[in-house]
């Protein structure tokens, strides 16, 4: 293949990504329009909740082994600007996210929904389906009791405070890059079935 050609398949592939971040805009816009409480939290709150271990916020996870990350999150300037009103909502006097980016961390490679939300199938009746998504390999088993502490926390707030049910899926990206889409967590649920969970979340997700 010449140089010709990668050139076009790179201009291509740009051009994709463009129109992709442009849908996935519009969509986290029609979420948070459609259900602005439930929206804020799940788009913006929940990376930082994954992403912070404080005592005064859901999720805490006594004598970690080391906290949590989820990809890209501190440069996030949608996440930064709302940052200073998570603090003030849980009484977090330290440890912003934005000011140890290099600090040693289990990564949380991606965020996904899966679903009607931010679509115009969304209802009322509406759950959230929620891909949570790391590489296996990477997590000990003590890193992988606590990601799963970490998120029943969270999911038990959410409980409380939000009209729409949340699911979480864990899912490890190997498993996805071998085609193998499905929970790596036998305790997870959600309304997407395994059989019908990838053409779900290619058609759906939002990042």
């Amino acid at each position: 293949m010449d140089n010709s050609s990668f050139t076009h398949i790179r201009k291509v592939l740009a051009r994709n990504k463009k129109l992709y971040l442009e849908y996935n805009e519009f969509r986290k816009k029609m979420f948070r329009e459609l259900s602005p409480e439930t929206g804020e939290i799940i788009l913006y709150l929940l990376p930082w909740l994954l992403s912070i271990n404080d005592p005064a916020c859901p999720g805490y996870v006594e004598a970690i082994d080391r906290t949590f990350r989820v990809y890209g999150i501190e440069d996030s300037q949608e996440i930064r600007a709302r940052e200073d009103a998570f603090r003030k909502m849980f009484s977090v006097r330290d440890g912003a996210i934005l000011q140890n980016p290099d600090a040693e961390h289990y990564l949380i490679e991606g965020l996904y929904t899966i679903g009607s939300v931010g679509a115009a199938s969304q209802t009322p009746g509406s759950d959230c389906d929620i891909w949570v998504c790391f590489n296996k390999k990477d997590f000990n088993r003590k890193a992988w009791e606590q990601i799963n502490q970490k998120l029943n926390l969270i999911k038990d707030w959410m409980d409380m405070h939000l009209n729409m049910p949340v699911y979480f899926f864990i899912s490890d990206v190997t498993e996805i890059r071998m085609n193998r889409f499905g929970s790596v967590d036998e305790e997870s649920s959600g309304s997407a079935q395994q059989n019908t969970l990838k053409e779900e979340f290619y058609r759906t997700c939002i990042v």
